[in-house]
């Protein structure tokens, strides 16, 4: 199918309502704004592909790639197949393995790579409370640190996912940018996590892949997020859209700003793109808002 313009929008907090449900008014207003076939709909999300299946068949993405895992991997959304991957050098999981065994942060490290998942803790360490980290319930059993040198080889991973409390994070944070410097790309989705991936990786790098595969200019591709982990995205896109529950950075690199989360905001973002109301122009700050 030849689609003119493509949108790209995130998961949590932006598409899914407080309780990550996609809800059954935001379905049937997308259906309804994307009906003319010209308009291609694609998920741009910090989750690894066990927790999509669900959202990918509500919202009916059959041929455009889904972005997932932070921008690590686009994978076809029918068969998923790995269209375009990014995998962790050994040497920077090794670098993260040192610095989590030196210190006890209390933090828990998901490695990640589709729909395969290892936790990481120190020895005898606890992992962190949220173990249906990205609504994966039944996680394999934490190996103990001193454990993963022997099997650190036996995976291709594409991303780490640390989380733990806000203050240990912060310092986690600052310890994790010394070591790894420019081997490494880090974003933090929230206060209480820390992503990590090969340097150069990012949201928008793999929506500007995918805008490449289906033929549409910049200018004609919408990017609607609500953290600093939707930020390159935004940059790459013609027509960034911020939540009205963004983070108050997001919404400073948005030109417009769509109801929040808990009210179909990005059903109301797409039909105004759609009509032409949402648009490319300079950059500067938010305009056209939704409540203006």
């Amino acid at each position: 199918m030849h689609y003119t313009r493509l949108v790209a929008c995130d998961l949590d907090d932006t598409l899914l309502d407080n309780s990550s449900h996609l809800t059954s008014s935001t379905c049937a207003m997308l259906r309804s704004a994307l009906a003319d076939g010209t308009t291609a709909l694609t998920i741009s999300t910090g989750r690894q592909l066990l927790s999509l299946h669900g959202y990918i068949r509500q919202l009916g993405i059959t041929d455009v790639p889904i972005i997932a895992e932070t921008g690590a991997v686009l994978f076809d959304p029918v068969s998923y197949d790995v269209v375009r991957e990014w995998v962790l050098p050994h040497s920077v999981i090794a670098d993260v393995m040192r610095l989590m065994g030196e210190h006890d942060w209390g933090c828990t490290a998901y490695f990640i790579r589709g729909e395969r998942a290892q936790a990481l803790v120190r020895r005898g360490g606890a992992v962190t409370a949220d173990m249906e980290y990205e609504g994966i319930s039944e996680l394999p059993a934490p190996l103990p640190l001193d454990q993963w040198p022997s099997v650190m080889g036996l995976e291709q991973w594409r991303k780490i996912c640390i989380l733990g409390p806000a203050p240990k994070m912060k310092e986690l944070d600052g310890a994790m940018r010394a070591r790894l410097g420019e081997t490494a790309r880090i974003e933090r989705p929230s206060e209480e996590c820390m992503d990590i991936m090969t340097a150069g990786v990012s949201k928008g790098l793999a929506l500007a892949i995918v805008a490449d595969l289906l033929g549409v200019q910049p200018e004609h591709v919408m990017a609607i997020g609500d953290s600093p982990i939707d930020i390159s995205m935004l940059d790459f896109s013609g027509v960034p859209v911020a939540m009205q529950n963004a983070w108050p950075e997001v919404k400073a690199r948005a030109r417009y700003i769509a109801p929040p989360n808990e009210e179909d905001g990005v059903a109301v973002a797409v039909t105004e793109f759609v009509c032409g109301r949402y648009h490319a122009a300079a950059r500067g700050s938010a305009s056209g808002a939704w409540n203006e």
